[in-house]
Order: structure tokens, then sequence, then C-alpha cells
């Protein structure tokens, strides 16, 4: 990277915030080289079915709806870089996955892993970098991380044009082959930040269990938000 960047400019974050930019520029890569034909190209994998279509987009918004009610408390069990891998993984599994399946029954699978991926994957990057970033550069980092965001979704739909005019499914396959170079790249790169046992139990001490009461407002914008996917679809 140093031969892009000066070095004054790479020591200014620590490695986390680098791997994160990389994997926020691919994340967005890969779901732009998805996003223009994966509505048809589902639409002639189910038969043409519209409502068919409808639904198996519907379901990744609605099991990232589910799991991420959990994915918190998840993170803070089992550490952020591990969840993060698996996450990864999940993900890529998921789009090799549909490079491959034929019925509606697999590529609905398909989809509730993904979206299962995709609800593990944001908290544990959140927390990560709550770890490891001072709180007053914090806001920076994010920013940088919505503008890699942003530069690979501007990219992914011109590289998914180009894979799909050759072969539809191997889009599919450049998306897992991405995905797990992040993850290698986690893996690799970056020291597990989990608060200390101690940290954990005070946090829990003080703070109040969660309840139906309190999770009404946010399921409700959560299932508020759910049709959206229907409306793209």
């Amino acid at each position: 990277m140093g031969r892009f960047l000066p070095m004054h400019v790479i020591k200014q974050y620590p490695p986390v915030v680098w791997v994160g930019l990389l994997g926020g520029a691919i994340i967005e890569l890969t779901a732009g080289m998805i996003a223009p034909f994966l509505v048809l190209y589902l639409h002639d994998k189910l038969g043409g079915s519209v409502a068919m279509t409808m639904i198996v987009i519907g379901l990744q918004p609605f099991s990232e709806m589910i799991l991420s009610i959990i994915s918190g408390e998840v993170t803070d069990r089992f550490g952020r870089k591990r969840i993060l891998v698996i996450a990864l993984i999940l993900q890529a599994a998921a789009m090799l996955g549909m490079s491959f399946a034929e019925s509606v029954a697999a590529f609905a699978l398909l989809y509730i892993v993904n979206g299962a991926g995709r609800s593990l994957y944001i908290p544990a990057e959140r927390a990560i970098v709550a770890d490891t970033v001072p709180p007053e550069r914090q806001a920076e980092v994010f920013a940088l991380f919505s503008t890699a965001g942003s530069v690979g979704a501007a990219i992914g739909p011109l590289l998914g044009l180009w894979i799909y005019r050759a072969d539809p499914a191997f889009a599919f396959v450049c998306s897992a082959l991405l995905l797990t170079m992040y993850a290698v790249a986690i893996r690799w790169k970056l020291q597990e930040s989990l608060p200390t046992v101690a940290a954990c139990d005070t946090i829990s001490h003080h703070t109040q269990p969660l309840t139906m009461v309190s999770l009404r407002p946010i399921i409700t914008m959560m299932l508020l938000t759910l049709p959206i996917s229907l409306f793209y679809a």
C-alpha cells in the first residue's frame, strides 16, 4: 500500500480501517455486480414467475431483519473478527451456490443464507471499528467507509454488465471469490478486539435487558422497510 499512499497517511489509521475500506468497496462491488440483472436472472431461472421472484428477493431483507435483533449479542459473545469471517464465508457460499441453483427452494435457501451473512457482518464491522478507533475519529472513519462503498457501487454495475454478457452465472462466482478474499484478509490482518470479560460483565450489569416492549418500535421499523425490496422486484 505504501506504493500508492504516503507512509504518514497509512500510519494515521490502524489496519482495521484499511481492511475495512477494502472490504466496504468489495461488499458494494459484489452487490453492484449482481443488482442490474439479479431480478431478470431469477425471473428466468424461476420459469418467468413474477410472484416467486418477488418472494425470493424479499427473503434476504426478511432474514436480515430477524437475525439483526440478535447479531449484536452474537458479536459480543464470540468476537468481532470471528463473526466477520463467518459472515463473509456465509455470503460467499450463498453467491457460489446461486451460480448452480436451479430450483425455487435452492434460491430461497441461499438468499436467506446471504441475508444471514449480511446481518452478522454489519454489527461486527461497526463494533471492531468502535473498539480500535478513538471516538473523535470514528465519524471520519465511517465517512471513509461510505466513500469506499460508493466507489464499489459505481464500478460494480459496469463490471457486472460485462460479466453478464459472457456468462450470467460467472458474476456470482466472481462475487464469491471477492468475498472469500476479503475474509482471508480479515483473518490474516486483523486482531480480535473483543472486550474483556470484566468489561462485558460491567456493561451487562448496567444495561437493562431487552424486552418485547423496548423492541417493538425497532421491529415495526424493520417490518415497514420490507416492502421496499418487494417493490424493487
